[in-house]
């Protein structure tokens, strides 16, 4: 069962974005990056088969110039294109790595089966070899680490005008549905703006990119796209909300003030409302309660070896039952 809830109230829940594939430097990087109502979760390859990755608010995939993608990558992904989990990928060693950033959207394209839509490209420093900003090509700005956006110069504009019609292409497309361009309904419509050569808004196009949740490679070799990608992260709605049970009554888990969790995969449970005042218990599907001590490591993930998949945590002395959502 899932329960509708307002836009504001789903913005304030936590929120859950899977990493596959990540060093840990590479994390600890990301983990600078996050909201504060959200938390990453570093999937270890034994959690990789199980349906943890359906549980995330969004999946984050590593790929290493050195080494490619994670193995069993490709069989998560998949699953969560199915279930239109919002998801990007991170190239990492890309600067001195056996493969360049091209080559690693060539190689996340052809791995992951995914038609990869690019925006940011990386900028190198003619006299040393690293990253030192990225060129976002849809505004046509350079954006390097603690300043702010610079106009592209002409020779950058000229050698991606290609990705930037490209890109505009794309975006005026996925605004519009297909009965709307074949039937023209709605003549202001930037479809028709663009079919015409009128000038379209630039940001309703960059609007356009984060509704349509379109996947790309960022390159986060020296940081150069943190901001952007904390902006990505902020984004992230919460879209894994269980139902709650008391007696007869069912409400969604935005609906509790109360901390709620429950098993996501043997070990690991999420949370709601977490409070390290509160004493918590887990209930198993046959009924038996297992008092646990604070052991989140935040307010949404809790782990411990006693918790089985589909365990409810709540507050000892409560009835409540915590359900997964149908998706």
């Amino acid at each position: 069962m899932m329960l509708s809830i307002d836009t504001q109230t789903a913005e304030s829940l936590p929120k859950v974005v899977g990493v596959i594939g990540s060093p840990a430097q590479v994390f600890e990087q990301l983990q600078q990056l996050v909201p504060i109502n959200l938390e990453l979760l570093n999937i270890a390859e034994h959690l990789i088969e199980t349906d943890v990755i359906l549980t995330c608010d969004g999946l984050i995939g590593v790929i290493d110039g050195n080494i490619g993608l994670a193995p069993n990558l490709i069989t998560c992904w998949q699953q969560a294109a199915d279930y239109d989990i919002p998801r990007t990928v991170l190239a990492v060693n890309t600067v001195n790595g056996r493969a360049d950033f091209d080559e690693a959207i060539a190689l996340s394209e052809l791995v992951l089966c995914e038609d990869i839509t690019m925006r940011y490209y990386p900028i190198e420093n003619d006299e040393q070899t690293k990253y030192v900003g990225v060129l976002d090509v849809l505004r046509n700005e350079i954006l390097q680490p603690g300043q702010p956006p610079v106009p592209a110069d002409d020779e950058h504009r000229t050698l991606t005008i290609g990705e930037h019609e490209e890109l505009v292409e794309l975006l005026v497309h996925a605004d519009v549905s297909d009965a709307a361009i074949d039937e023209s309904i709605d003549n202001s419509s930037i479809f028709l703006k663009h079919t015409s050569g009128l000038p379209i808004s630039l940001p309703r196009l960059q609007d356009i990119w984060s509704e349509a949740q379109l996947v790309t490679v960022y390159p986060f070799d020296n940081q150069v796209s943190n901001q952007i990608i904390s902006k990505w992260l902020s984004g992230i709605k919460p879209t894994w909300l269980p139902t709650i049970t008391d007696g007869d009554e069912t409400r969604s888990v935005a609906h509790i003030t109360e901390p709620v969790g429950i098993g996501v995969v043997n070990g690991i449970a999420r949370l709601w409302n977490y409070s390290a005042a509160t004493d918590l218990e887990i209930s198993s599907k046959n009924n038996e309660q297992v008092q646990i001590g604070s052991q989140a490591t935040s307010k949404f993930v809790l782990f411990d070896s006693r918790i089985q998949v589909e365990d409810t945590i709540r507050p000892i002395n409560t009835s409540y039952l915590v359900t997964s959502p149908r998706i």
